[in-house]
Order: C-alpha cells, then sequence, then structure tokens
C-alpha cells in the first residue's frame, strides 16, 4: 500500500488481520483415469443382482447413460402395472475411494479408484402400489 502526505510518498505495510489464518498448500495428486457412473438406488440393496435388474440390467443401464436419458426403476420388473421411478442424470465431481481396515491392528488404508463425474439421482416421490396375487391383495 502507498500512502502519501503532501508531496512525500511512503510505503506502508499492510497490517496483519487479528483472525487471519495462513493456510499451507495442500499435495497435488495424480488421479486415476477410470471414470464411474453413481446411481444412487431408491431403496435399501439386499441383493446386488436383482437391485440391477430393477434398473433394466448393465447393458440398459449403459446405453441409457451413452444416450442421456432418464433411468427408470421398476421394483417389480416382470410386472407392468407396477409404479416406475425415474433417475435423472446429474453432472457431478466425486471420486471413488477404496478403504481397507485392518482388523487386528486398526491400520486405515485408503486409495483413490477413480473419478465420479455422473450420478443417477432418483428424488421423485414414489406412489403407493398395491399388488394382487391369486389370493387378492398382497
Amino acid at each position: 500500500q502507498m500512502e502519501m502526505e503532501g508531496d512525500q510518498t511512503t510505503e506502508v505495510e499492510p497490517t496483519p488481520k487479528e483472525h487471519e489464518i495462513n493456510y499451507e498448500p495442500a499435495d497435488i495428486l495424480d488421479l486415476p483415469s477410470t471414470k464411474y457412473l453413481n446411481v444412487e438406488y431408491p431403496g435399501y440393496v439386499r441383493n446386488t443382482e436383482k437391485a440391477i435388474n430393477t434398473l433394466g440390467g448393465i447393458d440398459h443401464i449403459q446405453h441409457v447413460f451413452n444416450e442421456g436419458n432418464v433411468l427408470k426403476c421398476q421394483f417389480d420388473p416382470h410386472d407392468h402395472f407396477s409404479s416406475i421411478l425415474y433417475g435423472g442424470l446429474k453432472k457431478t465431481t466425486n471420486f471413488l475411494l477404496k478403504v481397507k481396515i485392518d482388523s487386528e491392528t486398526q491400520e486405515i488404508d485408503h486409495s483413490i479408484v477413480g473419478l465420479v463425474n455422473h450420478t443417477y439421482d432418483f428424488s421423485g416421490i414414489a406412489s403407493y402400489e398395491y399388488k394382487f396375487n391369486d389370493e387378492g391383495v398382497k
């Protein structure tokens, strides 16, 4: 900063702020080039294969992603009358982190596996559904 007094110019040191924090720059990491697609599944997954089938299968998910369309989730894919949830595609800036914990020493090992640039988000409200079988309502 410069301060003027009459015809003289003097250099003034900036006053340090009372709550100023000096940060050290973080290390720069080389991130893997592998890219992943994230699906925020609209339910509790007990069986991965069944969950993927409710989305149409791996090939269908890849096709829908490549086309940029919405992803449909039908909890009973064999029942054409069951409700459908729609997942919208959004850009994200996340990474997939692999974490290992040694059961004996409790040491934590971690590494970044890849980048997650897109996410399917099922944020809509699901409707109620009644299932019918030979005996009536389930």
